[in-house]
Parts: structure tokens; sequence; C-alpha cells
């Protein structure tokens, strides 16, 4: 069985970073964070184990992103909810 999906809560630190958050997952080993610039174009991603955020310091200043986090266990991979980086 997968582990459960995650939403994350994202803030800008910064023109060029991002903080995302979320709530550790049951059964989740780790977690693949993308992103992009429209919601439906996450492109780019970082992986991360046993952590529950990121500081993403790889933005373009001043323009939109979008982001998701999948969780992802030996059951599976639960793809996370999209949502926009404020």
């Amino acid at each position: 069985m997968p582990p459960h999906p995650v939403c994350p809560r994202t803030r800008r630190v910064d023109g060029r970073t991002a903080g995302i958050e979320w709530d550790a997952a049951t059964g989740a080993i780790g977690y693949n964070i993308r992103y992009g610039r429209h919601p439906e174009k996450l492109y780019h991603s970082w992986l991360v184990y046993e952590r529950t955020s990121l500081d993403l310091p790889s933005l373009n200043a001043g323009a939109e992103y979008w982001v998701a986090v999948d969780a992802f266990g030996e059951g599976g991979i639960a793809t996370g909810e999209t949502v926009p980086v404020v």
C-alpha cells in the first residue's frame, strides 16, 4: 500500500528561494519535490529522505512557481497536490 499523499505548505523566503514544508506521510521513506513555472509542467525535482522540509534555492526572481510533494515507500508512490509558491 502506498503512503498517504501530502499537501505542501510554501512560502517565498526571498526572490530566489522557496521554503517548502509538509507533514510526514505514514509509510513514506522519502519525498520527491517537483516544481515548475506552470501547475501542469513540474519538470524540476529534488529528492529527500527522512525530512519534511526543503529550502529550494534555485528559482528565478519575480517568477511564479508551483510545487508538489510526492511521498514514496515500499508500497508505491502517492502523488501530492500541486500548490503555488506564495
